[in-house]
């Protein structure tokens, strides 16, 4: 008789029969199920590829769910089935659903893109598709995180960021697509400012009806509704979302900004309370937070405090224009000139910049392969004396795109690219182009939310009793001294026509600090002196935040010298800086908010008559192409 294998021994024979079923019952169950499990991930034993062949098969027979089936049984026996993928994110997209198509194709190696999910970086942008924002935000980010430089994956997340309103954080995907080479002219278009509002309520609307509770659709129609001046709808789903995800830096200062702008009587007191609860120092590192901190403490006058948090926001972020601008301000009522002019500049730059992207967006609305080189060539520039040398590589690219041999962004790409070369991670701003690098504003105080004792020390004045609503007027106490001349004469009786329309008055936030600001139309002697008149001028005060306003007329080059009637405000060139279009017995003049504090005249460049009076006047899209009409 042969040997018996090693390990078979005599003990077994032993054993009661009845242990023996029991202990071979589990064994047996398990080959059960893993049969079952074999015969629907294996199909009879087919591998792989044969399972999506047979699915490529179905795809062309219109058996779109049998195909699909197919597809899944690959991906869950082998996730990584390039095949597979594919097979299902295409399915996907004929099926309707962007969102399932986006979360398999990401899936495939950066080397494999999909031709038929091109995103931002193609033609055939479906991205108005999605609709399950948080999850799929989720699934991207884990994939990033594994493939850094996933261009698919880049793209897709910097849309979802951009368009929930996360535009600080959706700068870092567009980025990494810089400088992967893997952008277009709308990529550095959105990389180039971060603080306009960008969402699609449409798309958002769309996300919501198929759930509430979709975190960043809420965070985006907060922003919506914030432009709607609706501050009690948007602060409800701030609040939501801030609530769900407690990590969410955005949400949490988009909360703290709202309860300011809505102006309750306990705003500030408000504020202070919930911002105790914000215990969780991780949360700063978003800039947003700590210039929600700085209008808190200029609305409470805490000067010092304020240049902290704008100091330490500029740190994060040296690219905030409206910060870098208020910074600016706050030193030089804290007697720090030269640190408040580094700062100033700094503002003065980026709102230059912010005009040459708002004219190349325009166009790109207009002509998706537009090309302009003078324009391209005034971003590249731009950005490399501000020390955004990715985005200036980028500018000069696109200009050789469309002429090869142009010697400016030839020289510029070798210039940048050397400067590059020694580290190929380099931040969008060089940290020497960072005003708050070479400045240290550290020994300010820092706002203690803690340490508040009282409500006094942040309510400010009391507010009045509901039904006990009156005006005082302090007109002269806020520092606004204005008096409008409608050129009357006593000599003659009864009194001309333009002596009774007055000249009104436009409220602007003209510098974009949170405090609405006062333009006062001027009348002048008549007639009217060619040039305009020297003794009266239309002025603008400057809303300090205090309660007092500042007379800034000569500061920002405004003064109209004519026989004013009214003013109107709005963006004509739709840079984000609000412009004035003023109604003149004789040439109306219109002046561009330059974003740095000052206004330009360019009505020379327009056709507005010489002659005329004009009463009251409107800035805005009448027909509604896109483009703002006077």
């Amino acid at each position: 008789m042969g040997k018996r294998p090693i390990g078979w021994g005599d003990s077994m024979s032993v054993e009661p029969r009845g242990l023996l079923l029991s202990r071979l019952a589990v064994p047996l169950v398990l080959v059960a199920v893993v049969a079952v499990g074999w015969k629907w991930l294996g199909s009879d034993g087919e591998s792989d590829d044969e399972l999506v062949k047979r699915g490529r098969r179905d795809f062309r027979l219109r058996r779109l769910e049998s195909a699909l089936d197919l597809a899944d049984r690959v991906i869950a026996r082998s996730p990584g089935h390039r095949g597979a993928l594919r097979l299902a994110g295409e399915l996907a997209i004929e099926q309707g659903d962007y969102d399932r198509s986006v979360a398999y194709l990401c899936e495939l190696p950066d080397a494999e893109q999909p031709e038929r999910l091109t995103g931002m970086l193609g033609p055939g942008d479906r991205m108005d598709s999605l609709r399950s924002l948080s999850r799929l935000a989720g699934q991207l980010e884990k994939r990033i995180g594994a493939e850094p430089r996933h261009a698919m994956a880049n793209d897709h997340l910097a849309f979802i960021l951009t368009i929930s309103g996360r535009r600080w954080e959706a700068r870092r995907p567009l980025l990494r697509l810089l400088r992967r080479g893997r952008f277009t002219k709308r990529h550095l278009v959105l990389l180039g400012e971060f603080e306009n509002v960008l969402a699609d309520p449409v798309m958002l609307e769309a996300c919501l009806k198929q759930d509430p509770n979709e975190h960043l659709a809420n965070l985006g129609m907060g922003l919506i509704d914030v432009e709607r001046r609706d501050f009690s709808g948007a602060l409800g789903r701030f609040e939501s979302v801030a609530e769900a995800r407690r990590d969410l830096a955005e949400a949490h200062a988009r909360v703290l900004v709202t309860v300011l702008e809505r102006g309750s009587s306990d705003a500030a007191e408000d504020y202070a309370g919930r911002r105790k609860l914000l215990v969780d120092e991780r949360l700063l590192d978003h800039p947003r937070l700590w210039l929600a901190d700085a209008r808190w403490a200029r609305i409470n006058g805490l000067d010092r405090q304020a240049a902290r948090c704008l100091w330490e926001a500029i740190r994060r972020e040296p690219d905030l224009r409206a910060a870098n601008y208020q910074l600016a301000q706050v030193l030089l009522r804290l007697g720090r000139p030269n640190d408040a002019r580094r700062f100033r500049e700094r503002a003065r730059q980026l709102g230059a910049f912010e005009r040459t992207l708002g004219l190349i967006e325009t166009r790109l609305n207009l002509e998706s392969d537009w090309s302009d080189l003078g324009l391209l060539r005034k971003a590249a520039e731009q950005c490399e004396r501000m020390g955004r040398l990715w985005e200036a590589f980028g500018w000069a690219s696109e200009a050789q795109v469309h002429e090869p041999q142009v010697a400016w962004a030839r020289e510029l790409v070798g210039r940048v690219k050397q400067q590059l070369a020694a580290d190929r991670d380099a931040p969008q701003t060089q940290d020497e182009h960072n005003p708050a690098r070479s400045i240290d504003l550290s020994d300010f105080p820092r706002l203690d939310f803690m340490d508040l004792k009282s409500r006094e020390e942040v309510a400010g004045p009391a507010g009045t009793e509901a039904g006990e609503i009156r005006f005082d007027d302090r007109a002269s106490a806020a520092g606004v001294d204005f008096t409008y001349f409608n050129s009357s004469d006593s000599s003659t009786p009864g009194a001309l026509m333009f002596e009774y329309t007055g000249g009104g008055v436009a409220v602007l936030d003209y510098d974009l600090d949170g405090w609405p600001d006062l333009y006062f139309p001027q009348g002048c002697p008549w007639p009217v002196i060619e040039g305009g008149d020297p003794d009266y001028h239309d002025r603008l005060f400057r809303n300090q935040g205090d309660g007092t306003f500042a007379d800034v007329t000569e500061t920002t080059g405004l003064g109209d010298g004519r026989f004013s009637q009214g003013a109107a405000v709005g963006d004509f060139d739709q840079d984000g800086w609000p412009d004035l279009y003023v109604a003149n017995i004789g040439r109306n003049r219109l002046y561009r908010n330059n974003g740095d504090g000052t206004f330009q005249d360019v009505t020379p460049g327009l056709e507005i008559p010489e002659t005329g009076w004009t009463t009251s006047c409107l800035v805005a899209d009448i027909d509604g192409d896109g483009r703002v009409d006077l």
